[in-house]
Protein backbone atom coordinates (compact mmCIF):
# COMPACT_ATOMS: atom_id res chain seq x y z
CA UNK A 1 0.00 0.00 0.00
CA UNK A 2 1.06 3.82 -0.62
CA UNK A 3 -0.23 7.01 0.73
CA UNK A 4 0.90 9.93 -1.12
CA UNK A 5 -0.41 13.51 0.68
CA UNK A 6 -0.46 17.15 -0.51
CA UNK A 7 0.85 19.72 1.81
CA UNK A 8 1.33 23.87 0.80
CA UNK A 9 2.12 26.48 2.98
CA UNK A 10 2.29 30.14 3.32
CA UNK A 11 5.21 31.03 5.66
CA UNK A 12 5.66 34.80 7.29
CA UNK A 13 8.88 36.02 7.01
CA UNK A 14 9.65 38.84 9.62
CA UNK A 15 6.92 38.48 11.74
CA UNK A 16 8.64 39.77 14.85
CA UNK A 17 9.32 42.81 13.14
CA UNK A 18 7.68 45.87 14.73
CA UNK A 19 7.09 49.17 12.66
CA UNK A 20 4.14 51.62 12.32
CA UNK A 21 1.63 50.69 9.72
CA UNK A 22 2.94 46.81 10.20
CA UNK A 23 -0.21 44.39 8.95
CA UNK A 24 -1.31 42.27 11.64
CA UNK A 25 0.31 38.90 12.19
CA UNK A 26 -2.67 37.06 10.66
CA UNK A 27 -2.55 33.12 9.85
CA UNK A 28 -3.73 31.17 6.70
CA UNK A 29 -4.56 27.90 6.20
CA UNK A 30 -4.51 25.53 3.30
CA UNK A 31 -6.10 22.44 2.43
CA UNK A 32 -6.24 20.20 -0.28
CA UNK A 33 -9.25 18.93 -1.77
CA UNK A 34 -8.24 15.68 -4.11
CA UNK A 35 -10.60 14.20 -6.33
CA UNK A 36 -13.80 16.23 -5.52
CA UNK A 37 -14.10 15.00 -1.76
CA UNK A 38 -13.87 11.20 -2.48
CA UNK A 39 -12.93 9.09 -0.01
CA UNK A 40 -9.26 8.32 -1.88
CA UNK A 41 -9.25 4.98 -0.01
CA UNK A 42 -8.47 6.06 3.75
CA UNK A 43 -9.52 2.35 4.56
CA UNK A 44 -6.09 1.27 3.30
CA UNK A 45 -4.68 2.98 6.08
CA UNK A 46 -6.07 0.29 8.20
CA UNK A 47 -3.57 -2.76 6.60
CA UNK A 48 -0.36 -0.71 7.52
CA UNK A 49 2.18 -1.94 9.80
CA UNK A 50 2.93 0.89 10.76
CA UNK A 51 0.84 3.03 13.67
CA UNK A 52 1.37 5.94 12.15
CA UNK A 53 -1.11 5.29 9.04
CA UNK A 54 -3.60 2.22 11.07
CA UNK A 55 -3.89 4.46 14.39
CA UNK A 56 -2.69 8.18 14.51
CA UNK A 57 -4.24 9.28 10.90
CA UNK A 58 -7.46 7.78 11.51
CA UNK A 59 -7.93 8.99 14.96
CA UNK A 60 -8.51 12.45 12.47
CA UNK A 61 -9.27 11.56 9.18
CA UNK A 62 -10.29 15.21 8.12
CA UNK A 63 -7.19 16.94 9.84
CA UNK A 64 -4.72 14.72 9.05
CA UNK A 65 -5.71 12.82 5.21
CA UNK A 66 -8.53 15.11 3.66
CA UNK A 67 -6.69 18.19 4.36
CA UNK A 68 -3.61 17.45 2.93
CA UNK A 69 -5.15 15.74 0.26
CA UNK A 70 -4.24 12.16 1.26
CA UNK A 71 -4.73 9.46 -1.27
CA UNK A 72 -3.95 5.46 -0.87
CA UNK A 73 -3.33 2.81 -3.27
CA UNK A 74 -1.66 -0.61 -4.33
CA UNK A 75 0.31 -1.26 -6.70
CA UNK A 76 -0.69 -4.93 -8.71
CA UNK A 77 1.66 -6.83 -11.20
Amino acid sequence: MYHFSHFSAIIGIGENQEFEGKCSNLTNDVAMNLNDGADNNINMLSSSPDPHYNDWILQKPEQRFYKFGGYCFYVKE
